[in-house]
């Protein structure tokens, strides 16, 4: 019995470091993020992506068709497999 409670003990110390390292390293990448607009010339011009650290975000800025209600619950209707 003792060793168990040794072995937890252990583990909740374990556990608790790694969190904490990892808050430390988030806090650590949040304040020296700065997003920086990328050209990716593949997606075309109607993307704007941004990097931010190691990752590229981008968002599609064209026009998008929008649909009314009626024609949005066709779609739908047409979609579904029963």
């Amino acid at each position: 019995m003792r060793r168990l409670g040794r072995n937890r003990r252990t583990l909740s110390i374990v556990v608790a470091v790694i969190g904490c390292f990892a808050a430390v390293i988030a806090s650590i990448a949040l304040a020296y993020s700065a997003s920086a607009t990328v050209d990716v010339p593949a997606l075309g011009s109607e993307w704007r992506c941004h990097r931010v650290m190691i990752v590229t975000i981008c968002r599609y800025i064209g026009k998008q068709a929008s649909l009314d209600g009626r024609r949005l619950a066709a779609e739908i209707r047409s979609f579904r497999v029963d």
